[in-house]
């Protein structure tokens, strides 16, 4: 499991929402969340390098905080096809339908790798770099309401987004702490700020007198 990177040389520390702090990641879901030049891909590659799965030389130094549990790093389109919605139609059902759907989708990921081999103490890290950037807004609530929520029970999944859904469906409770890293102050407001005044334009233009909000 990653516990803590920091930045110690290079431009990720000039970037506003990295500088030379200790990015903590949560042991369940961690969302690296900002606009583009953030610095979202930069800390999901310097994971990877750190786990030795990029072997290519990095314009910067950092240090880690990790034990010897592996560490996967998924291409966004070998995780999750851009044609989920309309390809598993069972997925945007409810009910038994949905949940076999979903526990089908997780089973074939899950396949890929021994976990049974591990120890109980070493809780395996899956990366991912803006899954959700090529699926429509139906494949993206799919994604970040049911099948990330459903892998983080058994990896540490750390995943960069800037879309809405990671915000929206964010989880405090017992069995789950879903943390944000907000790389640029003020966008996770911004972004719940557009996101109202967008529902608002709607409910004005499609509202008929006398009837409430849809």
């Amino acid at each position: 499991m990653i516990r803590t990177l920091t930045y110690t040389s290079g431009y990720p520390t000039a970037l506003p929402g990295i500088r030379r702090r200790p990015l903590a990641f949560s042991p369940d879901l961690t969302v690296v969340y900002g606009p583009n030049g953030s610095g979202k891909t930069t800390i999901i590659r310097t994971l990877a390098h750190a786990a030795g799965l990029i072997t290519d030389p990095l314009p910067f130094t950092y240090s880690i905080d990790r034990d010897a549990a592996p560490v996967v790093l998924f291409d966004p389109e070998d995780f999750v096809r851009s044609d989920l919605f309309l390809s598993r139609p069972e997925l945007r059902s409810s009910g038994e339908i949905q949940a076999g759907a979903i526990n089908t989708f997780i089973d074939a990921i899950l396949s890929r790798f021994p976990l049974y081999r591990l120890s109980p103490h070493l809780r395996p890290t899956l990366l991912l770099d803006e899954p959700d950037h090529h699926v429509g807004f139906g494949a993206q609530f799919i994604l970040w309401r049911h099948i990330l929520p459903a892998l983080a029970r058994h990896f540490q999944v750390i995943v960069s987004s800037h879309s809405i859904f990671p915000v929206l469906l964010a989880k405090h409770t017992l069995l789950r702490d879903d943390l944000i890293i907000e790389l640029h102050p003020g966008y996770t407001d911004y972004c719940i700020d557009a996101l109202a005044e967008a529902v608002d334009f709607y409910n004005e233009q499609h509202t008929p007198p006398g009837d409430g909000p849809v």
